[in-house]
């Protein structure tokens, strides 16, 4: 039976059912338009990145009546507060949601509920093989997907080198150098901004080979590894 995967819980086990697989689009780019009276049409701009995409989950279930409201409460917050969505049929690739909606909600007999849910994803899917923390360079320097946004685990001080660019860092803590977010924080997740100098977009692993080196301190890498 498919599943929906919230956060690493089925949602099926839990006892809301997934009515049919939704459709998950591509996305689509982001062009920059100009429109010029003397000519025909628009000119359009490919911008080099994309859209963000809607996932439509309809979702059953069924409780006993007096429990009904309790189930539907329980639902709504692991439908608001989903931060993965996976799949059954595809549990290598999860989607990093950015916001989601309850769109629809109908009760069509006392102990049944029917729930439309709207998960607002990231374009790119991501590997769950990209979420563990490697040591050793050769686990992460060839990238056979995207480009990637990598956090950088990093102690010490010493210099961070990603394909020629640098990242300076002092410090006595793990730090976690995000290049998605473009932030450093240390373990118990405070900003740690100040004990880190350099550009995060250069950190970020090309698709191909990649040359990373350390001068000094400790590295660990989790690759984060995605794909459109």
């Amino acid at each position: 039976m498919f599943d929906v995967i919230i956060d690493n819980r089925s949602m099926n086990d839990a006892g809301l059912k997934v009515a049919s697989r939704p459709l998950v689009l591509s996305p689509e780019k982001k062009y920059q338009t100009r429109t010029a009276l003397n000519r025909d049409g628009a000119l359009y701009r490919d911008m080099g990145t994309f859209e963000d995409v809607e996932i439509s989950v309809d979702f059953n279930f069924m409780t006993n009546e007096r429990r009904w409201n309790e189930f539907f409460r329980w639902a709504k917050t692991q439908i608001w507060n989903a931060k993965e969505l996976m799949f059954s049929d595809d549990q290598h690739v999860f989607r990093k949601v950015k916001k989601a909606a309850i769109t629809s909600v109908k009760r069509p007999t006392p102990q049944i509920g029917m729930v439309t849910a709207v998960f607002t994803v990231d374009p790119h899917s991501y590997l769950v093989p990209g979420k563990h923390i490697f040591r050793d360079p050769e686990d992460y320097s060839f990238n056979q997907w995207d480009e990637c946004c990598p956090i950088y685990c990093v102690k010490g001080a010493g210099v961070l080198a990603v394909n020629g660019s640098q990242m300076r860092f002092d410090a006595g803590e793990m730090l976690y150098i995000d290049t998605d977010r473009e932030i450093t924080y240390n373990r118990a997740k405070q900003n740690r901004n100040a004990a880190v100098s350099g550009n995060y977009k250069d950190l970020r692993l090309n698709p191909g080979m990649n040359e990373v080196t350390l001068t000094g301190g400790i590295l660990r890498v989790i690759p984060n590894w995605r794909f459109l």
